[in-house]
């Protein structure tokens, strides 16, 4: 009978049907601790900079504790050295996250990589678009020389603060797509183009003395390369994320 029971469960188990695409999955650690685990096959490397980004239960987030950023400093950040599985060039990919903002500042990064040519970065997601000012998160990307796409908006306005909101940003099927807590934005930009070399990846900020590192809560920052979503869906169930 026991055994019975664990089969069904196990047949009603949610499995990731993009798990093998995963090349980085970045959670919260040990309340307090600075070390940050790359849940991914690959066990990325990941290194602080700065002092202000730690591990956090102060704010959980499907029962795990989270990452918190405690200020907007230039330079902070969580940075992963190069890697030939970032690389995306023409395939389907989807970037996505989870985060929460006690407040708006200036201008937040949350993702930017950097290339081995000397771009400033293939691929970015802002806290700002072109403007520098809407705190709406803004996806960027390009090549070593030119950029298919700028300001590219999640949602037209700021998010509500002190609440959980997920964000995604995927190509699929030529199509890329952005997504505000599983719901689709209405622009959508055809695009196969081959998205240059990633150098350095950076969580929460960026290598330059410009740009500050988020201030506020980030949780199950996932790099997938494939594309996961083209409708609406429901972040908290569809996203394969607990």
């Amino acid at each position: 009978m026991r055994s019975s029971v664990r089969h069904i469960l196990l047949a009603k188990r949610k499995v990731d049907p993009f798990l093998k695409d995963v090349v980085l999955f970045v959670k919260g650690g040990a309340d307090g601790s600075t070390d940050f685990v790359d849940s991914s096959q690959y066990n990325h490397a990941i290194t602080r900079i700065g002092t202000t980004i730690v591990n956090s239960s102060s704010e959980r987030l499907f029962g795990a504790n989270t990452i918190y950023s405690s200020a907007n400093t230039p330079g902070g950040r969580l940075s992963i050295i190069p890697n030939p599985v970032f690389d995306i060039g023409t395939k389907d990919f989807t970037l996505e996250y989870w985060y929460k903002r006690p407040s708006f500042v200036y201008l937040n990064g949350y993702f930017q990589a950097f290339t081995f040519d000397g771009i400033d970065f293939p691929l970015t997601i802002l806290d700002g678009d072109g403007n520098l000012t809407n705190n709406c998160p803004s996806f960027s990307w390009g090549t070593s020389s030119s950029w298919y796409g700028d300001s590219f908006r999640a949602t037209p306005a700021p998010p509500t603060l002190n609440v959980w909101h997920h964000v995604a940003f995927c190509r699929k099927n030529g199509v890329i797509r952005a997504f505000f807590d599983g719901m689709r934005a209405s622009a959508q930009i055809a695009d196969s183009n081959n998205i240059g070399a990633s150098g350095t990846l950076t969580l929460l900020g960026s290598s330059g003395t410009y740009y500050g590192s988020m201030s506020g809560y980030l949780s199950n920052f996932r790099f997938t390369m494939a594309g996961r979503y083209e409708t609406d869906f429901d972040p908290y169930n569809n996203t394969f994320m607990i």
